[in-house]
């Protein structure tokens, strides 16, 4: 009698394409049928059949159903052929950042790159997935020596397009280690380079873009592929501008021509983080309206497309809004939740983006007081899909009002808040006033004690919150 349920599960991969999912006993059937004859042909056509499938961009929802035939494949093509463990694990390296595999991931990869040696286009594609994955996790220097590598390869092979990408990357990599001052230079040659290709004036607007493409049909697909190119190089410079000083206007100028070209080009995949700076911008200049707007958009975005990583940096986003709005409460809730989902995921934020982070949080705390602690664990206690519906609710985030602290403010400390909000420096206020800078900073002082306040930042945003 035959064991129940011997028959193999067929499941769509993607469109009309079917694959079978064997049982286990089939599995374990066919495993010791292999031992019997001589198996290295089989194994090879098993490994190339999946490169292949990878290698054409199978998206991740397809992947992850054979992910385990994947991973078979890399175990014999490792030793067996290490070219080919090379070019499938590159072409994973994707669906382990989406999917927070990191760890497999990188260490899959690292195999590979030590195993094998070329090509060089698939090499470069590896070493771009290990730097990733690197500094999601943290270990930028390792990041950085696998894109000085592909930065190398780029060069050698004459490949413009992965030279303008390996560049920008690099300028991530040294603004998330802590450096985005020496990451600039690099981001700006990633634009310069980008805009050369594409051969766009720095004026040039989304429609303008739109008629060069129908203008120069024989060049359409590799015009669009160098415009992708000019918006990601514009949106690393634009954040590398911001975490270098908080020059706000000039990383606007940038991250809002990058999110217009995305927008023009239907890149949702990119659209979602060039969102989450703007609005993290919008915080920081008190717009809650305009933060809750782009924070929320690009929350939404990063739900459907999957992204764990991106999720917790969203729902980290969130809580810093809710605090900004006066909503401590719902601010540790998700901040536990974001810490807990990067636990789960493996990964962290930078060093300077868990600072800027802290100081939300624990002007949160101050104003929560002995719930504080409370609030936080019941976050960290959420399950995921949870926490990300939680910080997507649309009533929240509305700017709460503390008439007490409000009502405790001086006319003329009203009016130094007013002059600091539209990014006065004490100086200009001074002289606006016909006091001494000494008189301008006592008043900002006594502003920041009465409403429980720690930096400018946060006067700027109840004062926006209050108009």
């Amino acid at each position: 009698m035959r064991p129940a349920q011997t028959k193999p599960k067929m499941t769509a991969t993607s469109g009309t394409t079917a694959s079978f999912r064997l049982l286990n006993t089939v599995r374990e059937y066919a495993g010791e049928r292999l031992s019997a004859v001589d198996v290295e042909p089989t194994r090879r056509r098993h490994a190339e059949h999946f490169a292949l499938m990878v290698d054409r961009g199978l998206s991740e929802d397809a992947i992850q159903p054979v992910h385990d035939d994947c991973r078979a494949a890399l175990e014999w093509a490792n030793t067996a052929d290490p070219e080919l463990a090379l070019r499938l694990a590159g072409a994973l390296g994707e669906f382990w950042q989406s999917r927070v595999h990191l760890g497999e991931g990188r260490r899959r990869i690292e195999l590979a790159l030590a195993t094998a040696s070329g090509p060089a286009e698939a090499r470069g594609k590896a070493l771009d997935n290990a730097a990733d994955i690197a500094w999601r996790q943290g270990d930028y220097q390792a990041a950085q020596a696998f894109l000085v590598e592909s930065v190398s390869l780029a060069q050698e092979l004459g490949d413009q397009a992965a030279y303008v990408y390996r560049v920008g990357l690099l300028a991530d990599v040294l603004m998330y280690s802590g450096d985005p001052a020496a990451g600039r230079p690099y981001a700006e040659i990633a634009v310069r380079e980008a805009r050369k290709r594409a051969q766009v004036r720095k004026d040039a607007s989304p429609g303008e873009l739109s008629e060069q493409r129908a203008h120069d049909q024989q060049r359409l697909g590799r015009l669009v592929g160098e415009i992708d190119e000019l918006a990601g190089a514009l949106f690393r410079l634009g954040r590398v501008i911001y975490n270098a000083g908080g020059d706000h206007a000039t990383a606007r100028v940038h991250l809002d021509e990058a999110l217009a070209i995305w927008r023009d080009r239907g890149g949702v995949d990119a659209i979602a983080p060039c969102l989450l700076v703007l609005g993290t911008i919008a915080i920081d200049e008190g717009r809650l309206d305009d933060a809750r707007e782009q924070l929320m958009e690009s929350m939404r975005l990063r739900r459907a497309i999957g992204d764990r990583f991106m999720l917790a940096a969203g729902v980290n986003h969130l809580g810093l809004l809710a605090a900004a709005a006066g909503q401590p409460e719902r601010a540790l809730r998700l901040g536990g939740a974001a810490e807990m989902m990067h636990e789960i995921n493996g990964s962290q934020n930078p060093a300077h983006v868990r600072k800027y982070i802290a100081r939300w949080f624990d002007t949160a705390r101050r104003s929560l007081g002995r719930r504080a602690a409370a609030a936080w664990q019941e976050g960290r206690e959420l399950e995921a899909e949870r926490a990300v519906a939680y910080a997507l609710e649309e009533e929240a985030y509305v700017p709460a009002t503390p008439p007490a602290a409000e009502s405790s403010l001086s006319a003329r400390e009203r009016q130094v808040s007013a002059m600091l909000a539209a990014g006065q420096t004490n100086r200009q206020i001074a002289t606006r006033l016909g006091v001494s800078i000494r008189t301008v900073d006592a008043h900002v002082e006594h502003v920041r004690n009465k409403l429980g306040f720690h930096s400018r930042a946060e006067i700027a945003t109840w004062v926006a919150s209050r108009e």
